[in-house]
């Protein structure tokens, strides 16, 4: 939320004092309902079910593929980093 207040500070020009101002400012209190295309429910079904089994899947633990990639990325962000700093030390 505060790199949002830094943004629409940027983009309005004159920014926000506070996160109730920016909650204020950008948020919208209107209620609108949305209906399904009827000849479309079957189809938002069977994606909806797909996405559930996903969620499920790299989501609750059934699969620690999400914990593996994080590790991975973790080392992969320390090895950059002594990359530069290596790079920086042979200026």
């Amino acid at each position: 939320m505060f790199g949002a207040i830094a943004v629409e500070s940027e983009a309005v020009g004159g920014g926000v004092d506070s996160i109730e101002d920016a909650v204020t400012h950008m948020a919208s209190i209107e209620k609108k309902n949305y209906f399904p295309i009827p000849e479309n429910v079957k189809a938002y079904n069977q994606l909806f079910t797909e996405y559930k089994k996903l969620h499920d899947y790299f989501g609750r633990g059934i699969n620690q593929v999400i914990e593996r990639l994080k590790k991975i990325e973790n080392k992969i962000c320390f090895l950059l980093i002594i990359v530069k700093f290596v790079i920086e030390l042979g200026k």
